[in-house]
């Protein structure tokens, strides 16, 4: 039986996605910016909207950071 080390370079070897899969996509990214420029939204409603934490959008669009101090 392989060890967990031995199972993890198979996996890469064939270019397989290892760990957990991105909790955002590209377009999700692209369409909370959008909302951002909006004064009136809030990270609260954009992240339920987009169906994330608040958290969530702070990490993967750091502007916002800028735009909406928390």
């Amino acid at each position: 039986m392989q060890g967990t080390h031995e199972c993890l370079a198979v996996a890469r070897a064939r270019r397989e996605q290892i760990g957990r899969p991105p909790a955002m996509t590209e377009e999700q990214i692209r369409r909370a910016r959008g909302l951002l420029t909006d004064p009136e939204n809030t990270i609260t409603s954009i992240a339920k909207l987009l169906g994330v934490s608040r958290t969530t959008i702070y990490t993967y669009v750091p502007s916002a950071n800028d735009l909406h101090p928390a």
